[in-house]
């Protein structure tokens, strides 16, 4: 008997724990829900919808593979945060309050007719919320929803994100393309044409007969110019002449290449108004006006262009540093602790500052101006034998060896491990090498 009421208590605390998740708290949890559904102005699921309208400023989107573009009353991408911002307060409006109930009261509160109206099509059906005056302290704004003669107070974000026109709507990227898969740029200015490329992951100068190692921090800068670059304004969706805008032919061009893809992506651009440059897309007709900003950026020669370092490498690489003089000769190792020790002329323990402050001094050597690209002798310029020579090695690996030779009034003729070409290196730089084995050394201790 025991075991049976047992039993049975059992299956009656199962049935009142059932009654309890199913009635109690899920009846509570569906309650919730349906108020929170009733109190929304338009209740609707924003992946059901297909297209959206905006009027009176006239704008159709539609919803193609999952992205929005407008289609009416020009064809392009959207702003998706624009769009999407729009949606979202459409579906997050709430009734704050209800205003009126009759249609006749409508007028009264600008919504006949509405200063806005938003057309939604989801689910084969079609809603329409109508957007009218502000109430007067400015806090809601008066709304109503096709099919319900109510008026309500809904919050304000639904009328920010409707009064907006086709240009906050629309796609303002000036050139679109993907840049990790740019291996070319070929710009055409006013002066010259300059051609880099991208080979083995580093870029360079193109020259009928050779190439220069370019500067990436550079070419980089360049490219997110042009990535981040917006139109200010759309003048002509349909231009019958592009020489008007100065674009036939243009006196700027930037022609970006994808060998994977074969891809070819050209920005030109034309005659500057109003602080402003006319440019056009080759691909697209429209056009549009650019910041100055990126015609600056734009301007360069194969100067500005070209790695003007002797080097490539960082300071903290360095376990090593062979520094000749022209009177004597230092040679500095880090240890296993990652100190640094002198080797030659004396042995030691080194200030590391000092050394760090070398090979710091090394890595941030930069010509001043090519004298010789390709010199058949180094003599003439003092860099066989060099005066200086400053060697930094990584773990046995040589990452840096510069040469420097005569002095020519501020500068020096030097050489570096970039590129056969004798530069110009300004005096200063090289004065920061002119130090004395004993400067570099920690005073050593009795038991030393």
């Amino acid at each position: 008997m025991k075991f049976k009421n047992t039993g049975l208590l059992l299956l009656l605390l199962v049935a009142l724990a059932a009654y309890v998740y199913f009635v109690e708290i899920k009846g509570k949890e569906k309650a919730e829900k349906q108020k929170e559904i009733a109190s929304k102005l338009l209740s609707f699921n924003k992946d059901s919808l297909s297209t959206v309208v905006l009027n009176p400023a006239g704008i159709k989107f539609k919803k193609e593979n999952k992205q929005w573009v407008i289609v009416e009353p020009i064809q392009s991408k959207t702003e998706s945060w624009v769009i999407n911002g729009l949606i979202n307060s459409v579906e997050s409006a709430k009734k704050e309050r209800t205003i009126a109930e009759d249609q006749a009261s409508f007028a009264d509160y600008g919504l006949q007719p509405a200063k806005h109206e938003v057309i939604l099509t989801h689910n084969g059906k079609t809603d329409t919320v109508f957007i009218g005056d502000k109430t007067p302290t400015g806090t809601y704004v008066f709304a109503r929803v096709s099919g319900d003669n109510h008026v309500y107070a809904t919050g304000t974000l639904l009328l920010t994100n409707a009064d907006k026109e086709l240009f906050d709507f629309r796609d303002k990227t000036a050139l679109a393309f993907d840049k990790d898969k740019v291996d070319k740029i070929q710009l055409i200015l006013p002066e010259r044409k300059i051609e880099v490329r991208k080979q083995d992951g580093k870029w360079y100068l193109m020259r009928r007969t050779q190439k220069i190692l370019a500067d990436e921090g550079k070419i980089e800068q360049i490219l997110n110019e042009v990535h981040n670059a917006k139109a200010k304004k759309f003048v002509s969706e349909k231009p019958e002449r592009l020489k008007k805008y100065g674009l036939s032919p243009a006196k700027y061009e930037v022609a970006l290449s994808a060998t994977t893809n074969g891809g070819i992506h050209t920005l030109q651009i034309g005659k500057k108004v109003d602080n402003t440059y006319y440019a056009r897309d080759v691909s697209r007709d429209p056009i549009f006006t650019v910041d100055t900003s990126l015609v600056k950026q734009l301007k360069v020669s194969e100067w500005d262009l070209r790695q003007k370092k002797l080097a490539d490498f960082l300071s903290y690489q360095a376990d090593y540093l062979e520094l000749h003089l022209p009177k004597q000769t230092l040679i500095c190792e880090k240890d296993s602790t990652g100190d640094w020790r002198m080797v030659q002329p004396d042995s030691g323990k080194a200030k590391s500052w000092k050394i760090s402050s070398l090979t710091s001094n090394a890595a941030s050597l930069k010509a001043q101006k090519v004298v010789e690209e390709k010199p058949k002798s180094l003599k003439k310029y003092g860099l066989d034998p060099p005066q200086y020579q400053i060697i930094c090695k990584k773990e046995g690996k040589t990452i840096a060896d510069i040469k420097i030779g005569k002095q020519i009034g501020k500068n020096y003729y030097a050489t570096g491990d970039l590129s056969p070409a004798v530069y110009l290196i300004k005096k200063e730089d090289v004065d920061k090498f002119n130090i004395q084995f004993k400067d570099l050394l920690e005073e050593k201790s009795e038991k030393e």
